[in-house]
């Protein structure tokens, strides 16, 4: 500038550094800078975003300074404490009179806390309190309500040394400064979810979110909300929901009308709307606790805790479309099911993968501890694997067997049995009936066929994340009708089910209790929960503990490519990894973590082994295990299996 403060900067050889850039600060032995406005803060000290939105009435402004600001008893001319250098405008207009009075002082809002509503903290900062009048000139102050209001400080106001706001060398007059405040006082906030009817309170009817779990009401990117409660009155015994939407409209005077409806949602059963809109997702008449979340696009998911006869109170969750449509049936979510887990609480990213968490009796062997599983945004879990199990016909087995399963883990009881099931030497061609025969007694199962001579059983919804009793097929119920003295079927186990549930506390002495959730649009979260008998206090004692984890991404990419603040959607990507038969035969679902070791395995027992690429997808076509035996003769279709490390585990899954 042509007198003040100025700093050079250049590049080129310096000390210490062949080629680097430098600069040198030279100050100015003058004051020829003028003050600036650091802020506008609401009374309590929060800062006035521009344009933002204010939810209260405003009595008083707070503007504050960089410096010491001009200032006369008399209150006249460029001091600062001069109604005249500022001005109050609404919708563009001047309000005339509307800056009533003006205090000024180094922390000024803080020492006249009490007054104005002011409630503000020590900040060591000049500060202007400006006390507002909407109602100008005509009798009577009153604060700023609805509307949009414009504070503009003006140029006139100078500092200690005379310099005018925002002056300069090259502006040697300054200029003003403003701020736009949208005021939007909200009425009749209350709004009436549940039906309303009075129940009394000795018979402990009546409707409840449940303190336990505070969210129970969730919204998406554009405002629209959903809300979620229990209801324990007779013939409404359950868990609701009621979902909201926000319309805004833009009038011509540039402010905006917001307006909430309750959204009409169909039930897929009759075809009907819901009666009042009031949506019932469980009919379980203890259920309590109640949480939701939802994500950017309105699909949400709703936990809720419920008490049976045979595993007492499990954790259970529905998802739900942007529409209010069930997406899939509810589900229990916790795996370890003895004793008590409850109290349970979701959180949800922006894409839709969701975290559960609750807290478990006995399952940490102390007390209560807390737990947590990853879903994505299908409703698949996340780091949890199924039990898997092979079986293999061998030496040219042709015939009829059946499937033994001692379902309950008790040798006291029979085992349950399959109908017979034929096998003339192509394991693709009796996968289904397989899956039916199994399913016919109990066993909720999938099965493929991963070579000509095996076939893969993997068990999936509840009995999929836990160890499940083995499949085995009986000598006395084999009919061999083809093959070689070593003809026979065996059945073994390639991967041990995982749950996916994980505890979250490190320390287990005494009770961990209460959990609660929040998470990032990315999908890292944290979990707190209430301790007890923690970190030297006794058993009766408690404290709050956090903890933080990092978002599902991490299990659909490689850690090594993670970077910080990135939005990872590599797990829409679907992969798959094929052989030489038909791909859709070898699918392997995004998120599995398939992305370690490889082996190959054929029909002659051979094998071999290499490395998958880890990103975001990953393929081995029919070329990477089209094999050829020692006599040079290249192996036939089905006859090449595939296995692959899960990374949680040492056993290796079958694909």
């Amino acid at each position: 500038t042509p007198s003040g403060d100025y700093v050079v900067v250049w590049s080129g050889v310096g000390s210490g550094d062949s080629q680097g850039v430098f600069f040198k600060f030279h100050k100015s032995s003058t004051d020829t800078a003028g003050p600036t406005v650091t802020d506008f803060l609401l009374p309590d000290g929060t800062p006035i975003a521009s344009s933002g939105q204010v939810t209260q009435q405003l009595a008083a402004v707070v503007v504050t300074f960089d410096e010491a600001m001009y200032d006369n008893v008399t209150h006249t001319g460029d001091a600062v404490t001069n109604p005249a250098n500022y001005a109050l405008l609404i919708d563009g207009v001047e309000i005339v009179g509307g800056i009533n009075q003006v205090f000024y002082g180094k922390d000024i809002a803080y020492y006249m806390s009490g007054e104005y509503g002011l409630n503000a903290q020590l900040t060591n900062k000049y500060q202007a309190i400006l006390i507002v009048d909407a109602n100008g000139m005509a009798e009577g102050v009153l604060p700023m309500t609805n509307g949009q209001y414009q504070v503009v400080v003006k140029g006139n106001l100078r500092d200690e040394a005379g310099n005018p706001l925002y002056s300069t060398g090259l502006f040697p007059s300054g200029g003003a400064m403003s701020d736009v405040i949208y005021v939007n006082v909200p009425t009749g906030q209350e709004t009436l979810v549940s039906d309303g009817v009075f129940q009394n309170p000795a018979d402990g009817h009546g409707q409840y979110t449940y303190a336990t779990t505070a969210d129970s009401v969730a919204a998406d990117a554009d405002g629209d909300f959903v809300v979620a409660w229990t209801d324990a009155s007779p013939g409404r015994e359950g868990v609701w929901i009621k979902m909201y939407k926000q319309t805004s409209v833009l009038e011509a005077d540039g402010s905006r009308t917001t307006s909430v409806a309750e959204l009409q949602v169909i039930n897929p059963t009759t075809g009907l709307p819901w009666v009042n809109n009031e949506v019932l997702i469980s009919n379980a008449t203890n259920a309590s606790d109640i949480s939701v979340a939802r994500d950017a696009d309105g699909d949400f998911v709703v936990t809720w805790s419920a008490w049976n006869s045979t595993t007492s109170w499990d954790v259970y969750a529905q998802r739900f479309d942007a529409a209010g449509q069930p997406l899939g049936a509810s589900f229990r979510v916790n795996s370890y099911t003895e004793n008590v887990q409850r109290y349970s609480a979701v959180a949800m990213d922006s894409d839709g993968d969701f975290i559960i968490t609750w807290q478990s009796l006995g399952q940490d062997g102390s007390g209560w501890g807390v737990y947590a599983k990853r879903f994505s945004n299908t409703g698949e879990v996340v780091n949890g694997s199924d039990e898997t199990q092979q079986i293999t016909f061998t030496g040219g087995f042709t015939g009829t067997f059946r499937i033994r399963w001692d379902d309950d883990n008790n040798q006291a009881t029979p085992d349950k049995v399959t109908a017979p099931i034929s096998y003339t030497g192509n394991a693709f061609s009796i996968a289904a009936d397989v899956e039916n025969a199994l399913k016919a007694i109990g066993a909720n199962v999938a099965v493929t066929a991963s070579t000509v001579n095996a076939l893969t059983v993997r068990f999936v919804g509840d009995s999929g994340g836990a160890d499940v009793q083995p499949l085995w097929v009986s000598p006395a119920d084999v009919v061999k009708t083809g093959g070689d003295a070593s003809a026979e079927i065996t059945s073994r186990i390639v991967g041990q089910g995982r749950s996916g549930d994980f505890l979250v506390n490190d320390t287990t002495e005494g009770n961990q209790m209460y959990p609660d959730i929040a998470m990032s649009v990315n999908g890292d979260f944290v979990i707190t929960w209430t301790s007890t008998g923690q970190d030297g206090d006794n058993a009766a004692q408690s404290n709050i503990y956090a903890k933080q984890f990092i978002g599902n991404y991490a299990y659909w990419t490689d850690a090594g490519t993670t970077t910080l603040g990135s939005n990872f959607n590599s797990h829409r990507t679907e992969s798959k990894v094929t052989t030489v038969e038909d791909p859709e035969n070898y699918e392997v679902l995004p998120g599995d973590g398939f992305e370690g070791v490889v082996q190959i395995v054929t029909a002659l027992e051979t094998t071999g082994s290499g490395v998958l690429l880890a990103g975001t997808s990953y393929i081995l076509t029919a070329a990477h295990v089209v094999w050829v035996n020692e006599a040079g003769v290249p192996l036939p279709a089905g006859a090449v299996g595939v296995f692959f490390d899960v990374p949680a585990s040492e056993d290796p899954v079958l694909v």
